[in-house]
């Protein structure tokens, strides 16, 4: 499988996919994700989508190698924060899609 769209699921942790080893594209959007855990072993995952969950502090974020793309928009995190997760992705991952905005 290359791409899983988990979007509005009402998903607020992740888990449960640690056999997709070979996914490429996860959509987590429009869930009640709070946290980034849970896809330490999706290792070939290229892009991620959290767009509009609860997150508002990145404590760490997996080391994935192959990620060049994370979208953060419409979650309640300051930008602060979104340097924070700069600083831990590095330059190889698209940084234009961090930018983040606050929820209303």
């Amino acid at each position: 499988m290359k791409k899983e769209n988990l979007g509005e699921n009402s998903i607020s942790e992740i888990h449960g996919l640690d056999n997709l080893k070979n996914l490429r594209v996860l959509i987590l959007d429009s869930n009640k994700i709070s946290e980034i855990k849970g896809i330490e072993n999706l290792t070939h995952l290229k892009e991620i989508t959290f767009h509009s969950n609860y997150i508002s502090k990145i404590r760490e974020f997996p080391n994935l190698p192959d990620l060049r793309e994370v979208d953060l928009r419409m979650n309640p995190i300051s930008s602060k924060e979104i340097e924070v997760v700069k600083k831990i992705l590095g330059t190889n991952v698209n940084v234009f899609s961090l930018v983040a905005h606050h929820k209303i």
